[in-house]
């Protein structure tokens, strides 16, 4: 026994619900091409030395990511000036993307 029947209507194609429809999702920004630069000066150059680092899980300031990157190359990392700013440029985007 049920308390409220349901009337079946004739099923309609043209009255169905149809799937939402929605633009496309905005992922991720696609790195740009300086950032894709100074990423692989940090791929090519910092891991000769240590361990590939996540710029992303490091809280560091502009100040900060200069301040290491020289005393990298202080201690014998081959980066010349123009990747000396790739890469600081490329950590700094990183660290501020995350809030930082």
């Amino acid at each position: 026994y049920c308390s409220n029947p349901v009337v079946l209507q004739p099923f309609d194609p043209n009255s169905a619900p149809r799937p939402a429809t929605t633009g496309p999702t905005a992922g991720p920004a696609a790195p740009s091409a300086d950032e894709a630069a100074g990423r692989a000066v940090l791929e090519r150059k910092c891991t000769a030395c240590h361990a590939l680092i996540d710029p992303e899980e490091t809280r560091k300031s502009l100040a900060d990511w200069t301040q290491t990157v020289d005393r990298m190359i202080g201690k014998g990392a081959a980066v010349n000036a123009a990747e000396r700013q790739q890469l600081i440029s490329y950590l700094r985007a990183v660290t501020s993307r995350q809030g930082r």
